[in-house]
């Protein structure tokens, strides 16, 4: 059976249901009929909306993404992000399973967190890569000190990046996504208000 004769047996079946209780009430047949004709109107309406959306989904969340009623969305093995008031672009990640927003920092090296962050979803000293030893890190606010470490997971949407490097300071705030991110994807482009990130290819289980 076919998708859409499913459909139309599910809003069959609903629209059964409450010209079944109308005709229960014994009403004249006036106005039986004056009721199950506004029911049957209702559900031509919704069945019209729903295939409307349905055959233009694509359309409708690129809109939604691009006006920003919608942060992200996940199509496929790629993520488009919607870019925010300040003009930057936010990724809802998975760091080491634990949920963070980070600001995708095309012009920043490496990725970078706070030195709280680092704590909370589990960058120890014993993480840190060889010869982590404290490292000087030139940012728009002068010179700092940061540790290299590692994260072992960086999930984003249909994306998984391993044992990802990172540089942690109690300054950098709530952190940054950098390009020893997306230099990992197949590819990835920034159009208009929307940054699309494609994931590469990989096999079943596997990871970038």
């Amino acid at each position: 059976m076919s998708d859409q004769s499913g459909n139309a047996i599910f809003y069959l079946a609903l629209l059964i249901l409450p010209l079944s209780a109308l005709i229960a009430r014994r009403l004249p047949l006036g106005q039986l009929a004056k009721m199950a004709l506004g029911w049957a109107g209702i559900f031509a309406v919704a069945l019209l909306l729903v295939t409307l959306w349905t055959r233009n989904r694509p359309a409708i969340d690129d809109l939604l993404v691009s006006t920003g009623l919608k942060q992200h969305l996940v199509r496929g093995g790629s993520i488009t992000l919607a870019r925010n008031e300040d003009g930057h672009f936010y990724a809802d990640v998975m760091l080491n399973g634990q949920p963070h927003r980070l600001m995708i920092d095309s012009g920043a090296t490496e990725t970078a967190i706070s030195a709280e962050l680092a704590k909370r979803i589990g960058v120890r000293p014993a993480d840190r890569v060889p010869g982590g030893e404290q490292t000087m890190v030139e940012t728009a606010n002068g010179t700092i000190t940061a540790e290299p470490g590692t994260i072992e997971t960086v999930t984003l949407g249909p994306i998984t990046a391993r044992d990802l490097g990172v540089l942690v300071a109690p300054s950098f705030g709530d952190g940054v996504l950098g390009m020893n991110f997306l230099n990992q994807l197949k590819g990835w482009r920034v159009e208009g208000d929307r940054m699309i990130l494609n994931a590469p290819p990989t096999a079943p289980g596997d990871s970038i």
